[in-house]
């Protein structure tokens, strides 16, 4: 459940953006704080840094002024803060600051290779520890554009108001690893227009740092809840989740492509994506591969999570919920740039047309799963395609004309091996669920109900004819008691495969 809080978090965010606005006033007339205050009644969450290079102030506003401040151990560092006031910060947290900066430095730039930044005139990096409210922190670059900008850093005091679902020192480890890596980005270029893949690089280098923390994770359904959204589309949550392009790269071919293809745009201002994209083709990649890798890897994750498969972190995040193609059926969707459509076919399904916007090219896709092995790849015709979990769909993956694709499945052949579950309803449920199972070719088939401590508490056998078949259970045991509330494990098993489904009974 905690992980699809990021619609109750926006509107959290929401509510205490309109008290911002007031507190924010009451320190409006002091050095450094109209930025601040400019961009924190803008309304972002996450990471300021994208308000503050739209704001109209950047260039012309003062930095922040604290009353002290303390240099790191490395000698590189200088952060700013106040034992009193509304930006009141412990000690504490200003030495963990200070610790944590000289590990991303050993991390970042000693470790994986980034340049070091550009330092400001005193010869440090800057961090000013403010009460920010709406934002984990943000980075502020000195000049207006170009290659080799200095910058500092503006973070949270303490983390603790009710917007930071990530609290105390998890959430200043996450904002410092994320912050710091805007600044390393500014030295190489910084190039307003191309912001949300610097947010993709932040993001991915939070998980690099802190693989245990996963702040990001509140942001996922951003992503899954319109995977036909084009995947440049930002809206201050989204490219915290569509960073997981970034992350499906790295597994790929290793984070050097990341550290690569900014040093590209360094010499070469233009499209970040692009660059990742070239980066992973000069590994022996190609633009096909990929599209239908993300297919897949956005479709295997939650319940449908295959060990093994895909994202490291996939059993944990959300699922695109998915149409299911009857035979004779026809799904019709619109996908954007490197955006992606969907639908679980069932044996024979009809038709699955594609409209494209964007001036983009639809790659056709299949991915199918049985017995815990995934196949997937380009749908074309002469290639059969069997397994238990069976999917198609189209990414949207290269810049052409724009046009209407239908896509037959007949000719495709995307069928289960043995049988696929569909209609499981009502679930959850209190007395009774039903399922339909559409079997291939007749045989045995068995059903198991395992409670969540994996114990099995039903049992039964059929054999069944080719065709579609409706089971029910009526929640009751093995030995006729009615079961308690909870989670089950329906999992259906022929002699070649098996396929599972999670029941949920109650009261």
């Amino acid at each position: 459940m905690w992980r699809n809080l990021s619609i109750l978090h926006r509107y959290v965010v929401f509510l205490f953006g309109f008290a911002s606005i007031a507190a924010a006033s009451a320190f409006a007339g002091e050095p450094g704080e109209a930025l601040i205050e400019h961009v924190c009644n803008g309304g972002a969450v996450r990471c300021g840094t994208p308000s503050v290079v739209q704001s109209p102030l950047l260039g012309v506003e003062q930095r922040p002024v604290l009353p002290l401040v303390k240099r790191s151990p490395s000698g590189r560092f200088d952060v700013h803060y106040a034992r009193s006031g509304d930006d009141a910060t412990v000690e504490t947290a200003v030495d963990s600051a200070l610790s944590i900066l000289d590990r991303m430095w050993e991390l970042q730039i000693d470790q994986m290779g980034y340049r070091p930044p550009p330092p400001d005139q005193d010869g440090v990096i800057d961090v000013y520890m403010k009460n920010l409210r709406l934002f984990y922190g943000m980075t502020v670059p000195e000049q207006p554009g170009g290659r080799g900008v200095a910058s500092y850093m503006v973070i949270e005091n303490d983390f603790q108001e009710p917007v930071f679902l990530t609290k105390g020192l998890d959430a200043l480890r996450v904002t410092l690893a994320h912050e710091f890596f805007h600044v390393i980005q500014f030295g190489y270029r910084y190039a307003p227009l191309q912001i949300g893949r610097y947010e993709w690089s932040s993001v991915w280098m939070e998980d690099v740092a802190f693989d245990d923390i996963n702040d990001y994770h509140y942001y996922l359904s951003t992503y899954f809840q319109d995977p036909q959204e084009p995947l440049l589309r930002e809206n201050g949550s989204r490219e915290y989740a569509t960073a997981l392009f970034l992350f499906m790269l790295d597994q790929l071919h290793g984070p050097d492509l990341v550290r690569q293809a900014w040093e590209r745009f360094e010499s070469r201002p233009g499209n970040l994506l692009e660059y990742f994209l070239l980066e992973a083709v000069e590994n022996g990649d190609n633009l096909e591969n990929i599209a239908s890798t993300w297919f897949a890897w956005s479709l295997f994750t939650g319940l449908r999570s295959v060990p093994g498969f895909g994202w490291e972190e996939a059993a944990w995040y959300p699922m695109i919920e998915l149409p299911t193609l009857s035979p004779g059926g026809q799904y019709s969707a619109e996908a954007g740039y490197w955006g992606m459509v969907a639908a679980r076919t069932e044996p024979f399904a009809g038709e699955i047309e594609v409209s494209l916007y964007d001036s983009t090219e639809a790659l056709p896709a299949a991915a199918v799963e049985d017995g815990g092995e995934v196949q997937f790849g380009p749908l074309r015709q002469g290639r059969e395609w069997y397994g238990a979990n069976a999917f198609i769909g189209a990414v949207s993956f290269q810049r052409v004309g724009a046009k209407t694709m239908v896509f037959n499945l007949d000719e495709f052949s995307v069928l289960p091996s043995d049988f696929i579950i569909s209609s499981v309803w009502p679930n959850p449920f209190n007395e009774r669920v039903q399922w339909e199972v559409t079997v291939v070719e007749g045989g045995k088939l068995r059903f198991f109900l395992y409670d969540v401590l994996g114990r099995e508490v039903f049992f039964h056998r059929y054999v069944v004819p080719a065709g579609r078949h409706t089971f029910f259970w009526d929640g009751r045991l093995q030995d006729g008691r009615p079961g308690p509330s909870g989670v089950y494990i329906l999992r259906v098993m022929s002699p070649d495969s098996q396929a599972a489904h999670r029941l949920v009974k109650l009261r």
